[in-house]
């Protein structure tokens, strides 16, 4: 319904020089509604994979945590390896 009140948990679980994996959670109260894992690549304006700066990539390297692994989204052998959200 759109006056749900929703709460989207994000973390990002994998930090590479021009792409960054997240995994997103979707929760209604307790419930949760959707579990995501999103891939996301950085690109130059020709297209092509751009890295990210090092401050931006220091930034997100320091908030990754763990990714889900009971069942939930997959991105891949990088989320594979990662352990379960807190």
């Amino acid at each position: 319904r759109l006056d749900d009140l929703l709460e989207i948990e994000t973390r990002a679980v994998a930090v590479g020089g021009a792409r960054l994996a997240l995994v997103q959670r979707v929760r209604r109260e307790a419930a949760l509604l959707v579990e995501l894992a999103v891939e996301i690549a950085f690109l130059g304006r020709e297209g092509r994979p751009k890295r990210l700066p090092e401050p931006v990539r220091r930034a997100f390297l320091a908030l990754a945590g763990p990714a889900p692994t009971e069942g939930g989204p997959r991105l891949g052998p990088v989320l594979e390896r990662a352990g379960p959200m807190g």
